[in-house]
């Protein structure tokens, strides 16, 4: 059951009005004062002089030797950095025009130096594999394309794909 309002609708607005009125006129002279009190400690600190013939602050930081920690972080960054530098756009669009109908890329892993490429694919026949490895090495975006690895999968891990197969392709155009 709603509570009954005791005061006509007219005067209810009339009293919420004037109280979001006082609230915010309270919130901007809160904001008012401590602005200004800031301004008046920093400003009497800015204010005073230097004295004469004093050599003006300098900021002097001695390098060391660098923390390992810090040296792992820019080497993780770094890393990160150059596999986003990879041209996947370009990649992903030659793997596709050399895939065959029967395989499905399940790993694209380039090397840390970004001289390689694995791919990892499945597929339901070691025919479609051999395929797509003659299609790698005739598309010209890899000076260098070999089957690497060849596994028959258990019945249990396969699915529909039994064999699993992994290239490695070394970057660079042959065109």
């Amino acid at each position: 059951m709603r509570t009954p309002n005791l005061l006509p609708p007219s005067r209810t607005r009339v009293v919420t009005g004037w109280g979001l009125l006082v609230l915010s006129a309270g919130i901007f002279l809160g904001l008012a004062w401590h602005g200004l009190s800031l301004e008046a400690r920093t400003g009497t600190l800015a204010r005073q002089p230097m004295p004469r013939g004093a050599p003006a602050p300098v900021a002097v930081q001695a390098f060391g030797p660098p923390d390992p920690a810090e040296v792992e972080q820019v080497e993780a960054a770094r890393s990160i950095l150059a596999r986003l530098a990879v041209p996947w756009r370009d990649l992903i669009l030659g793997l596709k025009d050399s895939q065959p109908m029967e395989l499905a890329l399940t790993a694209i892993r380039p090397s840390a130096d970004l001289t390689h490429l694995e791919i990892v694919a499945r597929t339901s026949t070691y025919l479609a594999g051999q395929t797509f490895v003659n299609r790698l090495a005739a598309n010209g975006q890899f000076s260098e394309v070999r089957l690497r690895r060849e596994r028959r999968l258990t019945s249990a891990e396969a699915g529909s794909a039994p064999w699993e197969i992994t290239v490695e392709a070394r970057w660079g155009s042959t065109r």
